[in-house]
């Protein structure tokens, strides 16, 4: 989808909110595929600093999108 700036977004665990941020701001629907998912301690895993690193994230871009759609 062109419309999405993927590369405009991070590397990092908040790309996902990222894209359903720009999504929702260009007025797209989003609807859920299901699948299933095992975890394993050999998966990736987060640790604290990096989860605190990501709930902020999560924060600043839901921030940064309803500021963006309030001023419109």
């Amino acid at each position: 989808m062109k419309a999405i700036d993927y590369n405009a977004n991070s590397d990092d665990f908040i790309f996902d909110n990222q894209v359903i941020a720009q999504i929702f701001e260009k007025g797209f629907e989003i609807a859920e595929i299901t699948c299933p998912t095992k975890y394993f301690p050999e998966a990736s895993s987060i640790n604290l600093s990096r989860s605190i690193k990501y709930g902020l994230g999560v924060l600043g871009v839901s921030f940064k999108y309803w500021v963006k759609r309030i001023s419109n």
